[in-house]
């Protein structure tokens, strides 16, 4: 069983809105909790303190803590690679976005419309990796939607396409409809938080994720195609985009590419031994 837990990022200014999150199997799952309990301790934050990468005015991490917070969030992002975890992100650039620029659609509806379809890809990406990893099962879980309208209707939505299919897969490994629950009591969407918030906000230029979007790059990549993608070779930004990392429209997966352009020159991904440097 793989458990895949995904939180939300919005960056305003930019207009670009993220899902995703972490995808790990449950025999890793208690250790991994208890990883993220050891970096509180070791950074000295409460157990109780959310661990998010954009924190809220009252969070402890922006109210008391003195410490290194890159170093916290490499400590975080380590448990990635420590835990064989696989990142799954879907965005969208919202003003670049057909119903927005071409019907008069407010940012909020193009909100919702965004949040659909980023929960579909994903579903469809991680049926895909349960199929390729022994025909396994697994379950979805979001944190607690709060701002971007009906939580329902987002369940409603995926529970048609888990009967039905959607138009590019089944999604019958899929075993139950999409949960929530609440982050501050989750240690695994507080992870998922730090991956999306980061992932969004250095596609949006920001100077932190430039720092630390490479200390997890690499998790992106997880061989969802079968046999065949193994002899896959080539840029990191062509084996990542378009599979682990969705960036709608077009627009966005340019600024991405973009955005990949100093990882490119230094890396390359071969099919035999993985990320390499050039």
């Amino acid at each position: 069983m793989k458990l895949f837990f995904i939180d939300d990022s919005y960056y305003r200014r930019e207009r670009t809105l993220g899902q995703g999150g972490i995808v790990v199997d449950e025999t890793e799952l208690r250790s991994l909790q208890d990883g993220i309990r050891a970096i509180k301790l070791k950074h000295k934050i409460p157990l109780y303190v959310e661990l998010k990468w954009s924190p809220g005015r009252d969070n402890y991490l922006r109210t008391r803590f003195k410490g290194d917070t890159d170093q916290l969030y490499k400590d975080a992002f380590d448990l990635l690679h420590n835990h064989n975890c696989v990142c799954l992100c879907a965005l969208h650039l919202l003003g670049e976005c057909h119903g927005y620029k071409a019907h008069g659609w407010t940012i909020n509806t193009t909100k919702k419309w965004a949040i659909d379809n980023q929960i579909t890809y994903l579903a469809e990406r991680f049926q895909k990796m349960l199929v390729v990893d022994n025909n396994s099962f697994g379950i979805m879980i979001m944190d607690r939607m709060q701002e971007y309208g009906s939580e329902a209707d987002v369940v409603r939505a995926l529970e048609f396409e888990l009967l039905h299919g959607t138009r590019f897969e089944k999604l019958s490994n899929i075993t139950l409809n999409l949960l929530s629950a609440d982050s501050k009591l989750c240690a695994p969407i507080q992870l998922a938080d730090l991956v999306i918030g980061a992932t969004v906000n250095w596609i949006c230029g920001g100077k932190r994720s430039q720092r630390l979007f490479p200390e997890f790059f690499t998790r992106f990549l997880h061989d969802g195609y079968g046999e065949p993608h193994r002899m896959l070779s080539g840029l990191p930004s062509g084996v990542i985009i378009g599979y682990g990392l969705k960036l709608f429209p077009h627009a966005l997966s340019w600024i991405g590419r973009n955005r990949f352009a100093e990882i490119d020159n230094n890396i390359i991904f071969r099919a035999d031994s993985g990320f390499v440097e050039k």
